[in-house]
C-alpha cells in the first residue's frame, strides 16, 4: 500500500517496532516499496536532490548491502535521465568496485544499449566499447 509523505516519514521513524509487530520481510517488503517510489519521484522530477535523499534513506535503514542498492539506484536513475556518460561511469565504477558482482543485472544493461544501439553515447566508456 502506498503512503503520503507524513505516513511514510512515521513509517521510517518506528522501523524497527514495525520489524518487531509485523516481522522483518514484512518490514523490508515495505521498505522497498518506499524506496523504489522515492526512485520513481526522482526520475520523474530528474531531481539529483531528490536522488540524493535516496541514497541517504538507503544508507540509514537498509540493513543488507545498502552500496549495491545505492548503485543499483543511481545507475536507474542516470539511465532513466539519459545522462547515458554519467551512466557509464558509474557502471565502470560498479564493476572495477565489485568485479562482476551482479552479472545479471549488468548483462541486462548490456543487451538494453546493444539493443538501442547508442554506440554514439559512449565515445569515452571503456564498459562499453565503440
Amino acid at each position: 500500500f502506498d503512503l503520503n509523505e507524513k505516513y511514510t516519514a512515521l513509517f521510517l521513524k518506528d522501523i524497527d517496532k514495525y520489524t518487531q509487530l509485523y516481522g522483518r520481510d514484512n518490514v523490508e517488503l515495505k521498505l522497498k516499496f518506499v524506496l523504489n517510489s522515492k526512485l520513481q519521484d526522482a526520475i520523474k522530477d530528474k531531481s539529483e536532490s531528490k536522488l540524493n535523499d535516496l541514497l541517504t534513506t538507503t544508507d540509514k535503514y537498509v540493513k543488507e548491502d545498502p552500496e549495491g542498492k545505492k548503485i543499483y539506484y543511481r545507475i536507474t536513475y542516470l539511465g532513466e535521465t539519459k545522462q547515458w556518460n554519467k551512466q557509464a561511469e558509474a557502471i565502470e565504477d560498479y564493476v572495477k568496485k565489485n568485479n562482476y558482482k551482479n552479472i545479471s543485472f549488468l548483462n541486462g544493461l548490456c543487451w538494453k544499449y546493444k539493443l538501442l544501439n547508442f554506440k554514439e553515447k559512449f565515445k569515452t566508456s571503456t564498459f562499453f566499447p565503440v
